[in-house]
């Protein structure tokens, strides 16, 4: 459960949030993709302003990539359906392959894919990194720094801070329930510490 957690991310900016397993990173993301009940506020201004790469997998196992594609395009105002093809057959992907017969590192991309060819406002990516090969990490970490513009809020929950630290411009930590401070990574570095050394020291103190 969470506790008075209250925090404004600007447009512009990737955040990571960083905890433990259990300190309700996912309940965060869920609460703010509008599928959990709470007490408080998420401002937002239209039904489709928040796109979202959950753990959970979402799609039945006899839909093809392409109906999956072709659902998004139709409950997804906006849904750029031509350029979703494109990034998967470059992913060297099946289109007309079930989702059910997708590798887990597959079917993570997909939900990757799926999620920033979405219009939104606010794009959450729970632990998007789980079960992707050295390729698709590269192609996702890639993509995120190139998408991110003043239209658009990244936020990012992950345990593999090797590879994601270097994206983030600013992160909170979730402990206790309770969401630390918005912190710039800049002012971290200057510190002369590592996010993976913030992170070690608010978790541990």
């Amino acid at each position: 459960m969470l506790d008075d957690v209250s925090v404004d991310i600007p447009y512009g900016t990737i955040t990571g949030v960083l905890g433990l397993n259990g300190t309700g990173k996912s309940t965060l993301f869920n609460v703010i993709a509008g599928f959990l009940d709470y007490e408080g506020e998420v401002v937002k201004e239209h039904a489709y302003d928040v796109a979202y790469m959950s753990t959970d997998n979402l799609f039945f196992a006899d839909m093809s990539v392409k109906n999956i594609i072709a659902f998004f395009k139709d409950f997804m105002p906006g849904f750029d359906a031509e350029r979703a093809s494109r990034e998967i057959e470059g992913l060297q992907l099946n289109l007309k392959k079930s989702y059910g017969r997708l590798s887990m590192g597959q079917k993570r991309i997909v939900a990757f894919v799926m999620t920033i060819c979405s219009k939104a406002e606010v794009y959450l990516f729970d632990e998007p990194l789980t079960n992707l090969d050295i390729l698709y990490r590269d192609y996702l970490t890639t993509t995120l720094i190139k998408e991110i513009d003043e239209s658009k809020a990244f936020i990012v929950s992950s345990h593999e801070l090797m590879e994601l630290e270097n994206i983030f411009s600013h992160v909170m930590i979730l402990r206790d329930n309770k969401l630390g401070k918005w912190t710039d990574t800049e002012e971290i570095r200057a510190s002369g510490k590592s996010i993976a050394e913030f992170y070690k020291e608010a978790v541990t103190c």
